[in-house]
């Protein structure tokens, strides 16, 4: 989703979290990757959850270096609801992703 595809508690959630129009359009990861649900501090879990997180999709999350994804394309991946590495799309969805602009 877009910045003003975003209900307003969900764009206030993700300034609260550091973001920025540009930053969240331009799917800038600003969020720890090395930290567990749990060891994230309150408010951001809640604001987290705001955007449709939960402690099993972030703490399902593969990191960047284990699967040699940058995190930016991870952020579209979980952003989309979708929990599938870019590796494991065929080559016409991985098409139609890029027309998209993943």
């Amino acid at each position: 989703l877009t910045w003003w595809q975003l209900w307003p508690r969900q764009r206030r959630a993700a300034s609260a979290l550091g973001y920025t129009k540009w930053s969240w359009d331009q799917n800038i990861w600003l969020l720890p990757w090395s930290l567990s649900w749990f060891e994230l501090d309150f408010s951001l879990r809640r604001h987290l959850e705001d955007l449709g997180e939960t402690q099993e999709l972030w703490d399902g999350w593969s990191k960047p270096e284990s699967q040699g994804e940058s995190p930016e394309l991870l952020a579209k991946i979980n952003a989309s609801g979708e929990q599938r590495l870019w590796t494991q799309l065929s080559e016409k969805q991985q098409r139609s992703a890029r027309a998209l602009g993943f």
